[in-house]
């Protein structure tokens, strides 16, 4: 066998072999999405993100937290395509709708310290104490706790909007209430004073290790049964939003929280679902 014929078979074996050879895999390009949402819903909407992500790791998610002024003007805007409301904003356009979907469901639950004894008001009751019609728990069987130190949301906030209208109708607030930036600085105030009574979306006492309770209203707790049901007094709804029809990516984050993986996400903190 010549040199010449052998040299030629070893070039056409490392030939072959490089036809072989498969080009590297390419990477997604990393996108990111700013998103927008209210006080009571960026819980749910950031561990949907964050769950998303792990499986789209290219896809990077920005949560802006506001009230509903600021979503509005944010989704009008052309940098943010998708946020979550417990409240609809007015209609972007004369004519023109949000686009909405129905996430999850929550409710607000009337909050007191673990320690106070009263486990249950009727929503006239609490009326009466956020007024200062009935300042002392003495009255609700705790004379222990001495005065009710009443705490709520700031107005505008979407959680103070739905309480005022359920339970306070046309009277006004104690001008004692002493006013709480964020649902955690409102559960961390119940903590720290066994005479408080403030409120928050029941969710977030799911999430929560403080020494905090909910009351029953009327006779029903903020269970994601009850709110399911529409059993308990204040019940809100959980939105995605978007000023039009998402797409591409954010098409298909809509579809994966909606399906059966996110309705158990958001079961495991707290929220009622939606069948």
């Amino acid at each position: 066998m010549s040199k010449g014929f052998i040299a030629a078979t070893l070039l056409l074996v490392m030939v072959s072999s490089c036809s072989r050879v498969e080009p590297p895999p390419t990477r997604p390009v990393p996108r990111q999405y700013l998103l927008v949402a209210d006080p009571a819903s960026a819980p749910l909407l950031r561990a949907l993100t964050r769950q998303y992500s792990t499986a789209h790791p290219h896809l990077i998610f920005v949560i802006d937290v506001g009230d509903p002024v600021f979503i509005e003007s944010r989704l009008k805007s052309a940098r943010t395509a998708l946020g979550a409301t417990t409240s609809i904003p007015a209609q972007p356009a004369p004519g023109v709708k949000w686009w909405l979907a129905d996430l999850a469901m929550d409710g607000i639950a009337v909050v007191v310290n673990r320690q106070n004894p009263v486990s249950e008001l009727a929503v006239s009751d609490v009326r009466a104490i956020f007024a200062g019609e009935r300042n002392a728990w003495a009255d609700y069987g705790a004379p222990g706790l001495g005065d009710i130190k009443v705490a709520v949301r700031d107005s505008g906030d979407t959680t103070r909007t739905l309480f005022d209208s359920v339970v306070m109708g046309d009277l006004r607030l104690t001008l004692e209430a002493v006013i709480m930036p964020t649902p955690e600085t409102m559960l961390s105030y119940i903590a720290l004073n066994p005479g408080a009574i403030g409120y928050a979306p029941a969710a977030f006492l799911a999430q929560s290790d403080l020494s905090v309770k909910p009351l029953a209203l009327n006779g029903k707790l903020p269970t994601p049964e009850n709110i399911a049901e529409g059993q308990y007094p204040m019940v809100s709804a959980v939105y995605l939003i978007a000023a039009r029809e998402p797409q591409d990516d954010l098409r298909e984050f809509v579809r994966w929280a909606l399906s059966a993986e996110g309705r158990r996400l958001a079961q495991t903190l707290g929220y009622a679902t939606l069948p």
